[in-house]
């Protein structure tokens, strides 16, 4: 698999900045080094997703953050529209776009009202979003309109019902934040100083909702959890960032246990991924 090259210092960092909070914000540290990581967690997607794409597929990737995955895809020959509501992490994709001399399509939008025709995509992206929208119904109706008949949404969204998460939060790496209703994470997000970038406070979804609004979308989901832990146990910085995780990674590597992750995983309906597994990855093909 290609890699993207991101420089080290220059470009890249500069763009970063602007879709930071400030230093002194309880949560710098670790959504710094969330954003740092999508070189790798774009890589997950391109390698998941690419082998599905015909030649030149037209890939939306909505809610692309800093563009990580844009970018893994166009280096592989599709066309990407980067979709964000977020000026300045656009800014951060045509930096990272710009820096690996591919081109991305930047459409500054909502997902939930996408500026694109019917059936007019091979493939749409939907990682770390689902959880961050008001309306998660509407965006994947949305995904939905927008993909030709068998064309495939990739998405990633963590569990609501995962103890992993009830005992630090993905997003603030505290306890019980993953379980609250939004208007409660709302005032949390206030007293901790808000969020990076003006977007809803995040709600994390069941599988139970997860598989219903799916349904209602006419998309049939698929685990491929299995998968993304093959690519997870090679490079880890694809699913973690907070420097504790990666060093705890780092330590089940060495002890040679780390190639046990994808035997653990698995991509059936039942304990493990209703109430265990802390991030589904899920291929939904459209109907």
């Amino acid at each position: 698999m290609a890699r993207v090259t991101v420089p080290g210092r220059g470009v890249w960092p500069e763009a970063l900045e602007h879709v930071l909070p400030d230093p002194r914000h309880p949560n710098f540290l670790r959504w710094r080094a969330y954003h740092e990581s999508g070189r790798w967690r774009g890589e997950l997607v391109e390698n998941m997703l690419g082998p599905l794409l015909p030649p030149h597929a037209v890939v939306l990737d909505i809610g692309c953050g800093t563009g990580g995955a844009s970018v893994a895809l166009a280096a592989k020959g599709a066309t990407v529209l980067a979709v964000e509501v977020d000026v300045a992490r656009l800014k951060a994709t045509r930096a990272l776009a710009a820096a690996a001399g591919v081109p991305v399509r930047l459409v500054l939008a909502d997902g939930c009202a996408l500026p694109c025709c019917e059936q007019t995509c091979h493939a749409v992206v939907l990682q770390d979003v689902l959880e961050h929208v008001v309306s998660p119904e509407r965006l994947l109706r949305e995904a939905a309109r927008v993909l030709r008949p068998g064309g495939v949404a990739f998405v990633s969204t963590p569990n609501r019902c995962s103890p992993f998460n009830a005992l630090a939060d993905p997003h603030w790496g505290l306890p019980g934040v993953a379980v609250l209703p939004r208007r409660l994470v709302e005032r949390f997000m206030k007293a901790r100083g808000g969020a990076a970038a003006p977007l809803p406070a995040p709600a994390l979804l069941s599988l139970r909702r997860l598989r219903r609004l799916m349904e209602m979308a006419g998309l049939v989901m698929s685990f491929a959890n299995r998968a993304a832990a093959r690519h997870i146990a090679a490079e880890p910085r694809a699913a973690f960032c907070a420097p504790f995780h990666l060093r705890m990674a780092a330590w089940v590597r060495r002890l040679k246990l780390l190639k046990w992750l994808p035997g653990i995983v698995n991509d059936r309906l039942g304990l493990f991924n209703w109430w265990l597994n802390p991030n589904w990855y899920i291929m939904a093909e459209k109907r």
